[in-house]
């Protein structure tokens, strides 16, 4: 997508949580505000700031992976 192609240029390749260059196989797109905070909300009160690049960084999958657990975790909290 086109998104993926800017963060990827953006963030030069580079893991935004551990600084590792990555490949364009090696990463994920993440979105620093994560969208499961979205879940269940309707189209009209959707905040979409959710959705801008502005909110979307590269990370490795690893460090992904790791932030995705931290943000379900945070998400229950605040259920």
């Amino acid at each position: 997508s086109e998104a993926r192609k800017h963060i990827w240029k953006r963030d030069k390749g580079k893991c935004n949580e551990c600084g590792e260059q990555c490949t364009r196989r090696t990463w994920d797109l993440d979105h620093v505000k994560p969208l499961m905070e979205q879940k269940g909300i309707k189209a009209n009160k959707l905040d979409w700031s959710y959705y801008e690049l502005n909110n979307m960084q590269t990370l490795c999958r690893p460090c992904h992976k790791k932030k995705t657990k931290r943000d379900m975790k945070n998400n229950k909290n605040n259920a």
